[in-house]
């Protein structure tokens, strides 16, 4: 992995959107790249977003993301995937939230996803970079309009699951009526010129059993 402060995409990463996510404001966007696999497989995914990413490899979660931090440097997430691909077709699938504008932890930008997957496997080693062969569609699960959670923070979110098809998230899902992403811009232009890993532990979602029934 790169040093924290010494970070750069492979070139021709660039940042993506949808075209079809024309909300006043909180567009939330689902994105899904499928690719093929040989034997003995293994990846890293570098992953950010404005405003925020929650991600899924083969239907697994792995995580949320970025940390607030200021427009640049900008912090990059990596996820080691080992123990979750599998030879033939595998998926990354993202959920991308752009507020559309500023909080007291967010300072408003660009819309966009930014993600690169550094795989090795029987047939050498390659990237896979956010661009036009990725598919995306706004979610029509999450609800708008909505109320701001304070007048500190961004949005409530309100979502319906009926909208949402369980496995949207995996590799055998048909995702042939998904448009292809829209390229915005190359990594390292607009408000995030420069990037850094996380330098803080990730976010956990963990289940916490009830410790007694009161009533």
């Amino acid at each position: 992995m790169p040093a924290l402060h010494d970070f750069t995409f492979s070139p021709g990463a660039s940042w993506i959107w949808s075209a079809d996510a024309k909300r006043p404001y909180n567009n939330i966007v689902l994105f899904r790249r499928s690719f093929d696999l040989g034997d003995d497989a293994s990846a890293h995914l570098l992953i950010t977003a404005d405003s925020r990413y929650e991600v899924y490899v083969n239907g697994q979660w792995l995580g949320f993301g970025p940390p607030r931090a200021w427009p640049s440097p900008w912090p990059v997430d990596a996820y080691d995937l080992t123990g979750l691909l599998q030879p033939g077709r595998n998926t990354v699938a993202v959920i991308v939230q752009h507020w559309g504008l500023s909080t007291f932890q967010y300072l408003h930008g660009e819309p966009g996803l930014l993600a690169e997957l550094q795989i090795n496997d029987a047939g050498g080693s390659r990237q896979i970079t956010t661009d036009s062969r990725w598919q995306c569609t706004p979610s029509t699960a999450h609800g708008w309009p909505v109320l701001r959670a304070s007048c500190m923070q961004a949005w409530e979110e309100q979502f319906d699951a009926r909208e949402l098809a369980a496995d949207w998230n995996l590799p055998t899902f048909d995702d042939q009526s998904w448009p292809f992403a829209k390229p915005q811009r190359f990594a390292g232009a607009g408000e995030h010129a420069a990037f850094q890993l996380r330098d803080i532990p990730m976010l956990t979602c963990d289940r916490t059993p009830p410790i007694r029934v009161m009533a």
